[in-house]
């Protein structure tokens, strides 16, 4: 062991050759253990403390509030809970309940239950309300409403379609109205 400073104050503590203490009297201010630093407190500090390792970075408040980086992007913890994430795709608010979610082929507005209530697709195609569910669908094609899973109003550059279902249909183009 090796201490430079008086242990009363202000001091650095070398212990057993492993670990260095950054210490204020009894009590550890950082820790280097390792791979790990620690900004706040000994190793496994998990209020108000920056601990940098190989891992990643966190970044506490306490133990159940904090953000965490590592190779695989940001996450933000709120009670325990992921309330946001930043990595190949960025997510803010819970997954499973009232988030939005961006990637490299989406943006998705998620309602409480989790459902994508609002979609943006690189198809590209714009969703509102759930997939299988009534909704409007806009594509480049054409501004269809469902019901369920049935296209009941399709508006395309060509035509419009009243339908009540593939068969049963009326339609108007530029030149006619028919009914099927």
């Amino acid at each position: 062991n090796l201490t430079v400073g008086n242990t009363d104050n202000e001091h650095i503590a070398i212990d057993n050759g492993s670990d260095l203490l950054f210490k204020n009297g009894g009590t550890t201010m950082a820790e280097l253990d390792g791979t790990t630093w620690t900004l706040g407190g000994a190793t496994g500090t998990t209020t108000n403390a920056l601990r940098i390792s190989t891992a990643g970075i966190g970044i506490y408040d306490s133990a159940t509030n904090y953000a965490s980086m590592s190779g695989d992007g940001l996450e933000v913890y709120q009670s325990g809970v992921s309330v946001a994430s930043f990595g190949s795709t960025a997510r803010i608010g819970q997954s499973g309940a009232e988030s939005v979610t961006v990637g490299s082929n989406a943006i998705v507005l998620d309602g409480s239950d989790g459902t994508a209530r609002v979609q943006i697709t690189s198809d590209p195609k714009v969703i509102i309300g759930k997939a299988d569910d009534n909704r409007i669908e806009i594509t480049d094609g054409a501004f269809s409403l469902f019901e369920g899973t049935t296209e009941k109003i399709s508006i395309g550059s060509s035509a419009v379609q009243v339908k009540y279902d593939t068969n049963n249909y009326s339609q108007m183009a530029s030149t006619n109205f028919e009914v099927y």
